[in-house]
């Protein structure tokens, strides 16, 4: 129907702002991050995750903020990095001796 096909282009463009608002706060995490603002970075790149979950490069500068402030979620976070499809061996093994 045509309300169905509304919907499903409503959808996709929601998800593509989405994605590009999740780099434009990513860019910035990184910023903050190389200025050594690591509590800035690590609530920007946890708002860029919202919106964008599943992309390995947000959230893999998330996970390095978290641990750069000592985030008590750091376990969860850790438990999504092991999990993830695109982690590394390295990174699992990280995680294993954190």
């Amino acid at each position: 129907s045509l309300v169905g096909v509304g919907f499903a282009k409503r959808e996709g463009i929601k998800h593509r702002i989405s994605v590009w608002r999740a780099s434009s706060l990513t860019e910035k995490a990184v910023s903050l991050r190389e200025e050594g603002k690591w509590g800035e970075a690590f609530e920007t790149s946890l708002a860029a995750w919202q919106l964008d979950q599943g992309n390995i490069t947000i959230f893999r500068e998330l996970y390095g903020a978290a641990k750069a402030v000592g985030s008590p979620q750091i376990l969860s976070l850790s438990s999504v990095l092991f999990a993830h499809p695109e982690s590394t061996l390295t990174e699992k093994v990280e995680v294993i001796r954190l």
